[in-house]
């Protein structure tokens, strides 16, 4: 097996950055869901 290179790294890194803010877009999307429902005057379902 081949050692690490910088590339590996480098998508490694843009991998767990890429989950961290997709985590955070769906805490503030479920955080400002009810008040996205309410002004769009949407139902639960």
């Amino acid at each position: 097996m081949a050692a690490p290179t910088r590339v590996r790294y480098g998508v490694l890194a843009f991998t767990v950055t890429l989950a961290v803010v997709t985590y955070i877009d769906r805490v503030a999307i479920s955080e400002a869901g009810p008040y996205i429902r309410t002004d769009l005057g949407l139902s639960e379902v």
